[in-house]
C-alpha cells in the first residue's frame, strides 16, 4: 500500500516519529513480535481460565486442562523460608482437587492457606489443653482469606422476611423433668456427613431440612435427608428469596401447605434456583 505524505500545500510531511523505549525494552522484528502476541494472549487465557475456576467450582473437581492449555502454577517457596508449609499445601490441594493455573494466585491462596491454618492450629491446642470442645481441620474454604470467603458466600439480602415478628409457635411449654447432662445423638445413630451451601444463601433451607431429618430419626429409627432444593425453589411462595435468603417460619410454613417435603436422593441440592 502507498501512503501519500503530501500535506495540504504539497510540501512532504515529515516521517511518523516512533515512540521511545523504555531503556529495558528492544524493538523486535515481525516474528519476534508475532511470538511476543502469542505469549501475551496465552498469559490473558491464563488469568480468564483461573477466574472462571475460582468462581464457578470453589472445592469441585476441576476438569482436566484442555490441550494447549497453561501448566498448573507452582508454590511459590518465599512466602515460607523453611518450605514447612508446602507439604500440607500441596497435600490440602490434592484432597480437595484445586489448581492454581496462574501463579500470583497460587502464592496468594497458599497465603491464606497458611494463615488460616496457623489459627486452626492454635485452636486445636486450645482443644488439646481442654479449653474447646471440638477440633478444627481445613475445609475447601481454607484457601480464602475471610475477607473473600464474606464477599462470595456470606451474602444474605435483607428484606423483609427479616423484619417478621410473629414467631412459629404461640408458647413454649418447659419439658417436665430434669436435663441430661449431656446428650450426643451420634450415640443413638444420628451421623450425617457435613452439609455444603456453597454459593446460595440457602442456610433455612438446611436448617428446617436438618431439623425434620432429626425428627425422623427420632420416631422411625433411621437417618433420612430431606430435600433442601425443594425449599430453595418452593418456599418463595411464602416471602423466602431463594438462593438470597430466607426464613424458619416461611420455610415451615410452605411446608406445610405443600404437605410435606421430597427426599434429598430424588431432588439433589444445585446451588442455584430452578423451577
Amino acid at each position: 500500500v502507498t501512503v501519500n505524505r503530501q500535506g495540504a500545500a504539497g510540501k512532504t510531511a515529515p516521517p511518523p516519529v516512533e515512540p521511545a523505549l523504555p531503556p529495558t525494552a528492544k524493538r523486535c522484528s515481525d516474528a519476534s513480535c508475532g511470538a511476543t502476541m502469542v505469549s501475551l494472549s496465552q498469559e490473558l487465557e491464563t488469568v480468564g481460565s483461573e477466574w472462571s475456576f475460582v468462581g464457578a467450582s470453589r472445592g469441585q473437581p476441576d476438569p482436566s486442562p484442555k490441550v494447549g492449555s497453561p501448566p498448573v502454577a507452582k508454590v511459590n517457596n518465599a512466602t515460607s523460608p523453611d518450605g514447612s508449609g508446602d507439604s500440607r499445601f500441596q497435600s490440602y490441594m490434592q484432597s480437595h482437587h484445586k489448581r492454581y493455573y496462574a501463579k500470583y494466585r497460587a502464592d496468594r491462596r497458599r497465603s491464606a492457606f497458611l494463615s488460616n491454618l496457623q489459627e486452626i492450629n492454635e485452636h486445636n491446642q486450645q482443644f488439646k489443653a481442654g479449653k474447646s470442645r471440638f477440633r478444627l481441620a481445613p475445609n475447601a474454604f481454607a484457601d480464602m482469606p475471610n475477607s473473600e470467603y464474606r464477599k462470595r458466600l456470606v451474602r444474605l439480602k435483607t428484606d423483609t422476611h427479616r423484619k417478621v415478628r410473629s414467631t412459629i409457635v404461640d408458647e413454649m411449654v418447659a419439658m417436665a423433668g430434669e436435663l441430661p447432662e449431656e446428650l450426643d445423638w451420634r450415640e443413638k445413630g444420628f451421623k450425617t456427613e457435613p452439609a455444603n451451601q456453597k454459593s446460595c444463601g440457602s442456610c433455612y433451607a438446611f436448617s428446617v431440612g436438618y431439623a425434620i431429618a432429626a425428627q425422623l430419626m427420632k420416631n422411625v429409627g433411621r437417618v433420612e435427608l430431606v430435600s433442601e432444593q425443594q425449599m430453595v425453589d418452593c418456599s418463595t411462595t411464602e416471602g423466602n428469596l431463594g438462593c438470597g435468603g430466607g426464613s424458619l417460619r416461611n420455610t415451615l410454613k410452605y411446608l406445610e401447605e405443600a404437605g410435606g417435603v421430597m427426599r434429598q436422593v430424588d431432588y439433589p441440592y444445585t446451588n442455584s434456583v430452578g423451577n
